[in-house]
């Protein structure tokens, strides 16, 4: 009775973080300022007809979401919030997919809990749950799909969970193209295991053919075709220009994403260069290394399950395609958001691996493990989002915009690149019809008579003569001005 009780606390525990994570999303997708990336996907897509979006291509439509995006924004009206809605849909389905399989996986006790929190808290992942892009819908499409994968494993008569298969990996695909790679290695992986298990009876293994082409593969590839084949049909290879050209500036940009992000709890403390540090020391050299030997010794032991078989295959193989395309075609690595989806399938791997391990091994995993989770509490934030935090201001600065200058009739504004796509997106939302852009990807710019300069442009006030209105404390963006600086006044 007693060991029922403790395993009730930890699920109630990982669903109540889970409930306010989702809280915590909500919050950021209502008050955080538009980015960069966010802006130029409404101002590029979501407000162009489609006949007229489809005429080219560019890595910044995520297919599937711009076309939620469309749907949100026109019948809730324009705000950060509305098209904010599909990512926090897709936010739902990964705490719902993750609390799936990590039950699954690791029942009900403690490790549930840690499990949950070491795929949520990630700041990284976090970000993905409530930002307007598709990277996050993906990846919770891809995991689902492989939790019906198991599922369906456990019981091969549940023959309508490869029809989710082939459906959720289609929609990951539609939703973000950077999950095509895992997504296939995944099927392939499991078609491996489907057939071979069925290799000694022909009748069976055709048949088990059958079910895979017929359920998984003409559903999945009719989907995807349908979503993406008229929107890629003008993409061209320069089309696809986010990554890095060296693989091992992924392994980095991961670290630094997840861990060690810019405004953390110990930036001006004598802490921040040890622990940063230390962090890349962990996540180059520590964590892989524990892996390796984790799963030399659940191979050794036998202790390996279809779960890790699985999940090592698809790592492992997706790494190595990656670096085949990059020397073959030139196909750029994939950098932070672009291999988002490592983040849940690597840490699943490694949580795993430490379950089934020999007490020291486990012991270690599990200190590694807590302390990622500390170092995804020290990155904290709700103020910006992972690589825009120059955007963060934005929204205030406008407002600043449009209750001291609004009565003044026209006024040309310019700004640092990028903010420019976040300033005409509140432009449209607030209807400063009086106040005059420069194209979105225009540098900054003499001649204007106001001005929004990042840190890297403040030399300009002075070789422009500008008058200071207000600095952001948090980003450093000055609002600045030929013109007399008036008081602010009530919008």
């Amino acid at each position: 009775m007693l060991w029922r009780m403790q395993q009730s606390v930890w699920l109630l525990g990982a669903k109540i973080l889970l409930l306010v994570l989702f809280g915590v999303n909500l919050y950021r997708a209502a008050t955080q300022s538009i980015t960069t990336d966010e802006a130029y996907t409404y101002n590029r897509s979501v407000v162009t007809p489609i006949p007229d979006l489809w005429r080219d291509f560019d890595a910044n439509d995520h297919v599937l979401h711009t076309l939620f995006c469309k749907l949100t924004t026109q019948a809730f009206g324009v705000s950060e919030f509305t098209l904010r809605m599909p990512a926090l849909a897709g936010g739902v389905l990964y705490f719902w997919t993750v609390f799936a399989l990590c039950r699954m996986l690791f029942r009900d006790g403690p490790f549930l809990l840690l499990a949950v929190a070491s795929l949520t808290l990630n700041p990284l992942m976090l970000d993905y749950c409530s930002i307007a892009r598709g990277y996050g819908m993906a990846t919770a499409l891809l995991l689902f799909a492989f939790y019906h994968m198991l599922r369906f494993q456990e019981s091969v008569a549940e023959l309508w969970r490869l029809h989710v298969v082939g459906f959720a990996l289609a929609l990951a695909a539609a939703a973000n193209l950077t999950v095509i790679l895992p997504g296939t290695v995944l099927v392939l992986v499991f078609t491996a295991w489907y057939l071979g298990s069925a290799r000694k009876h022909r009748s069976r293994l055709v048949a088990r053919f059958d079910h895979l082409l017929n359920r998984l593969v003409i559903p999945g590839v009719v989907t995807a075709s349908t979503l993406l084949l008229i929107p890629l049909l003008p993409a061209k290879r320069e089309s696809f220009y986010v990554g890095s050209t060296e693989f091992i500036h992924f392994p980095i940009s991961l670290v630094y994403a997840c861990w060690w992000r810019p405004a953390n709890l110990l930036e001006h403390t004598a802490f921040h260069a040890i622990v940063e540090n230390a962090c890349l020391l962990a996540g180059k050299w520590i964590f892989p290394a524990l892996g390796l030997v984790l799963a030399g010794f659940a191979f050794a032991r036998r202790k390996i399950d279809v779960t890790q078989k699985w999940l090592l295959a698809t790592l492992l193989v997706t790494a190595a395609v990656q670096v085949l395309l990059h020397h073959s075609i030139g196909l750029l690595y994939p950098e932070r958001r672009t291999g988002l989806y490592y983040v849940p399938l690597l840490t699943l791997s490694f949580l795993a691996l430490t379950d089934v391990s020999p007490r020291v091994l486990k012991a270690a995993g599990l200190t590694l493990a807590l302390a990622a989770i500390g170092m995804f509490l020290i990155s904290w934030n709700t103020r910006f989002y992972d690589e825009w935090l120059f955007d963060a201001s934005t929204k205030d600065l406008m407002h600043q915009v449009r209750s001291r200058y609004g009565s003044r009739g026209p006024i040309r504004m310019s700004a640092s690149w990028p903010l420019l796509h976040g300033v005409t997106f509140y432009r449209n939302l607030y209807r400063l019809d009086w106040l005059e852009l420069p194209p979105a990807n225009s540098t900054v710019a003499a001649g204007y008579d106001l001005y929004l300069l990042t840190p890297s442009d403040w030399s300009l006030m002075e070789r422009w003569r500008l008058q200071l209105v207000v600095e952001h404390p948090f980003t450093g963006v000055r609002l600045a001005s030929y013109l007399p600086v008036e008081p602010q006044s009530t919008p």
